[in-house]
């Protein structure tokens, strides 16, 4: 359905900024109590599998970037919209520590506030 989608946009040169935040896998399942299990989590949950994303959007004729960190990112979502497809890469166990650190910042707040 969205490769329906994907050549209607590109066929009608509609305004469509597709950002695909690439992290190699089901970075979501790291949230989960599985995450600990370090002898079947990657290959049963994390599953990465390096997709070929630049590839496959040049492969469509579709104007691609990778925003190569987040400054390069502004500028890259400063410009005028196209249809266009921007990858953001990102990192995993990254994602989840900076999550973790949200999370505890809340916690101790809500702790300082009495509602804990």
């Amino acid at each position: 359905m969205i490769i329906r989608h994907f050549f209607i946009a590109k066929q009608y040169k509609l305004p469509v900024r597709i950002i695909v935040v690439n992290n190699n896998g089901g970075g979501i399942f790291s949230f989960l109590p599985q995450n600990k299990d370090n002898k079947h989590f990657e290959a049963l949950f994390g599953t990465p599998f390096n997709p070929p994303i630049q590839s496959m959007v040049q492969g469509l004729e579709v104007p691609y970037e990778m925003a190569n960190d987040l400054n390069h990112l502004k500028e890259l979502l400063d410009q005028p919209i196209h249809f266009e497809v921007i990858e953001v890469q990102t990192n995993r166990e990254e994602n989840l520590n900076w999550h973790r650190e949200q999370w505890q910042k809340v916690y101790e707040q809500l702790k300082r506030d009495g509602l804990s």
